[in-house]
């Protein structure tokens, strides 16, 4: 261990050259483009001035930003919120009406309930012939429950706002969903005058029977928040990119032909496309492997060089640190210029 320390500290100098050409190797290399540039100038708006482009590749031609963002509106506009409907409150409610009818009837009357006179046994009778008052107004009233809780009675939010008349919504029965119009569902306050502009019975019977269907109104239309944004999300993610395909063989655009919005935008797709088809991380490892080695051979060659004619240089630490740096900043200069040149060769005029 102490020979390790010992041949460190006599040989620091030189093994901190070494740093430094591998510290300069590095920066180097980092500095140097290794995406495959795309090679025409083009701009919208001015004639195309080079040669005529054929598409060795099929390649989708891309919509324009201003498309996409107008589908995303449309689909946001045009966009249908989702209800649930339960089936189970009808009958629900529909036994707890019964019930309340024939405890009213029985008390009013004072006489002994009908244990046969139930929801199932009405909805089993309604339709036979001369049923008595009793059996036919009940079966009024089922039927009037019936109505409203098919048609469906909304839950109102403040989480959905009701949109102009006609409008749709999806009202999802149990894993289906089907457009319904707005207009057809019934909010609390629209059942309710429903029932109180009931005109088929007496004033004793409207008195008796409204009270106990409006007590059997509920909600089985429900706004489902978390169902419409997931089918909203679902819509917007699964917006198509795309707007055709250009084959192999086509032209792209002929030499003097105008740059407008449609070939622009066929211009930018092949860019694109050329661009993803030549850079892939096998090429990139490829690349960066070839530019380390020439790099290193561009030291190595330096190095011999100073050996053999300026071995003063490599002696002095400062000499050599002072080239080093010439070396990183003229070669990450021109990198620079390179790139920016490349990057305003291919900027797009709008």
């Amino acid at each position: 261990m102490k020979k390790v320390f010992s041949s460190i500290r006599d040989n620091h100098d030189t093994i901190f050259k070494a740093l430094l050409f591998f510290i300069t190797l590095f920066i180097i290399v980092y500095s140097f483009p290794r995406q495959i540039n795309f090679e025409y100038e083009y701009s919208k708006g001015k004639p195309w001035l080079q040669e005529t482009i054929i598409t060795s590749f099929d390649f989708p031609i891309l919509k324009t930003q201003e498309q996409l963002q107008k589908e995303r509106e449309e689909i946001i506009n045009d966009n249908l919120p989702i209800f649930s409907f339960d089936e189970n409150i009808f009958q629900q409610k529909g036994v707890e009406f019964v019930q309340n009818f024939e405890q009213k009837w029985s008390e009013d009357r004072k006489i002994k309930k009908d244990k046969g006179f139930t929801f199932f046994n009405l909805f089993g009778l309604k339709k036979q012939a001369n049923q008595s008052r009793k059996y036919s107004v009940a079966n009024y009233g089922l039927s009037i429950l019936d109505y409203l809780y098919t048609n469906g009675i909304v839950q109102l939010s403040d989480e959905f706002h009701w949109k102009e008349e006609g409008s749709q919504v999806l009202l999802q029965k149990e894993n289906v969903a089907e457009k319904q119009e707005l207009d057809n569902l019934f909010p609390i306050n629209s059942a309710v005058d429903h029932i109180n502009s009931l005109s088929k019975l007496s004033l004793q019977e409207s008195d008796f029977i409204v009270p106990l269907l409006l007590e059997a109104l509920s909600q089985n239309v429900f706004y489902d928040k978390q169902a419409s944004e997931k089918m909203l999300s679902y819509e917007l993610d699964n917006i198509v990119s795309t707007r055709g395909m250009l084959q192999k063989g086509q032209i792209i655009i002929q030499k003097g032909e105008l740059v407008n919005e449609d070939k622009y935008q066929i211009l930018s797709s092949y860019q694109r496309e050329f661009e993803n088809q030549h850079w892939s991380k096998a090429s990139v490892n490829f690349v960066l492997l070839g530019q380390v080695l020439l790099v290193f051979v561009a030291f190595l060659i330096l190095f011999l060089f100073l050996k053999q004619y300026r071995p003063e240089v490599l002696h002095g630490l400062a000499k050599t640190t002072m080239i080093l740096l010439l070396i990183i900043v003229i070669s990450c200069g021109g990198n620079v210029d390179s790139n920016k040149n490349k990057f305003e060769y291919k900027k797009i005029e709008k």
